[in-house]
């Protein structure tokens, strides 16, 4: 889905310089074959395509790290699957499962609430990181 839209987007992008000439076709004039646009309509044409294009090209760089990002999501969660299916008859845990499932182990500091004290842990598992439950 992210290709197709990185797909489109370029495909915009060459739009914006290519098939945009018919934009102010009103105000033109044809001569012999050609088309004489005025010195201004050009110039804001031209503007137009230049800001355009500028704001395509940023579209394809936010898709492109987004499909980035999507794709290395993807990797981890299937090294986390591999993992798993690795450790699928787990009769008691030991040092060596935790090591193998488990990146980091956050303890934030003790707070005190009318119930008492509370205390936050996060737990961050190799591949697919915080997995809020």
């Amino acid at each position: 889905m992210k290709k197709l839209a990185i797909g489109e987007s370029r495909h915009k992008a060459k739009q914006a310089t290519d098939d945009g000439k018919s934009n102010k076709i009103h105000s033109w004039s044809t001569y012999n074959n050609y088309v004489k646009v005025s010195d201004d309509d050009y110039k804001s044409m031209s503007e137009d395509f230049a800001t355009e294009r500028k704001t395509l090209e940023s579209e394809i760089s936010e898709l492109n790290a987004k499909f980035e990002t999507q794709k290395s999501k993807a990797s981890g969660i299937d090294a986390f699957v591999a993992l798993a299916k690795k450790y699928s008859d787990i009769s008691e845990i030991n040092a060596e499962i935790i090591n193998a499932f488990i990146e980091k182990i956050i303890i934030h500091e003790k707070v005190k609430t009318d119930s008492g004290v509370e205390q936050e842990i996060e737990f961050v598992f190799r591949g697919v990181g915080k997995i809020n439950l």
